[in-house]
């Protein structure tokens, strides 16, 4: 049971952060000639921050479970490690992402050029709720690896996700 989560852990990882390079190139990149400085920055926020620190966490659990086995504490040390960059980059991302929301809708609306770029794309809010779900699933996760390998650090990480989603949901 615990090696069937680390690699669910690891494949949704992987999955993620694949979602997110394809986001930021089939994306970000091309509508920054359609739209201002101004709209992608709303929209977009800090996405390629995200990106960056979700890419560099599953090259540290690719190295963790390859090193050490599909065990708990293979995914947990990545995270204890990575946390303190994670959730202040979405803490910015889940705090913009009502506004980015009501900005591609006018967009949508309102510019011809962006109404046509989109068409037959998946829609853009697609991609921009995963960020949003990541952390409670993350939660979800660890909260299955907890029933089956119970550790210290392992609770830690699950109440340091749980602060920041509170802390998150006021914010929000």
């Amino acid at each position: 049971m615990e090696a069937n989560i680390v690699k669910e852990i690891m494949l949704t990882e992987r999955t993620y952060v694949n979602m997110m390079i394809e986001f930021i190139t089939t994306y970000k990149r091309p509508l920054e000639g359609i739209l201002s400085n101004e709209e992608c920055s709303t929209i977009f926020s800090n996405i390629v921050q995200l990106e960056q620190v979700n890419r560099h966490l599953l090259e540290d659990l690719g190295r963790e479970v390859e090193t050490n086995g599909e065990k708990a504490s293979s995914i947990i040390q990545p995270f204890i490690r990575h946390l303190p960059f994670m959730l202040p980059l979405y803490t910015v991302f889940i705090s913009n992402y009502g506004e980015a929301n009501r900005l591609i809708s006018d967009l949508h609306d309102n510019n011809k050029r962006l109404k046509a770029w989109l068409v037959n794309k998946k829609p853009l809010q697609q991609y921009m709720v995963c960020p949003v779900s990541r952390l409670p699933r993350y939660m979800l996760l660890f909260k299955e690896l907890n029933k089956c390998a119970p550790s210290d650090d392992l609770a830690m990480v699950i109440k340091t996700l749980e602060d920041a989603a509170k802390q998150i949901n006021n914010i929000a």
